[in-house]
């Protein structure tokens, strides 16, 4: 999740107890502006860098495709998968 500006000047505060208090990035310390920007950029690779498919198994058919593939000596040049795909 990507914060809006507006979401980044006023949050919830990572650093409160059980009472959660809004606050203002001006009311931050150095070390707890770090600290949140951390954190934020850590979920966000941890999002975009993650396996959508991690826990899901493979069917037969796609191992027998996958294993038909790595056998085969069969390339595409680059050139051509750029074309293919209106790449520049």
């Amino acid at each position: 999740m990507i914060l809006s500006f507006i979401d980044f000047l006023t949050f919830k505060s990572l650093f409160s107890g059980p009472k959660v208090e809004l606050m203002k990035v001006a009311d931050l310390t150095v070390e707890e502006l770090q600290a949140l920007i951390k954190k934020t950029i850590h979920e966000e690779l941890q999002e975009l860098l993650a396996d959508p498919d991690a826990g899901y198994e493979l069917t037969k058919e796609i191992e027998a495709r996958l294993a038909s593939s790595l056998q085969s000596t069969e390339r595409v040049p680059f050139e051509e998968v750029k074309k293919r795909y209106n790449l520049r």
